[in-house]
């Protein structure tokens, strides 16, 4: 049986509703510790919470109509997806 890696993907969606790659990575596995270790790598390059904040909106702004309940699970979960952000 051939060894399986997870690959670990960011996207960010721009004003005009393309996407715009952030972040891939490969992991011995999808777990806490691999995602832990890739949001960490994306914080010391820069993106903060209020560039997560902002990219809400826009997919909201650019998908809300076609997708409104993804857009609405989103905004209803928006502090606990960032909470990350809370802590060092």
């Amino acid at each position: 049986m051939q060894a399986q890696e997870a690959v670990l993907v960011a996207w960010g969606f721009l004003e005009d509703g393309s996407l715009e790659l952030l972040s891939v990575s490969l992991g011995n596995q999808e777990s806490y510790s691999a995602w832990k270790g890739f949001l960490e790598d994306m914080l010391r390059r820069g993106i903060t919470e209020g560039h997560a904040r902002e990219a809400v909106e826009m997919f909201k702004k650019a998908w809300g109509a076609k997708y409104p309940s993804a857009a609405e699970c989103l905004m209803t979960d928006i502090e606990a997806c960032l909470t990350y952000y809370k802590y060092p």
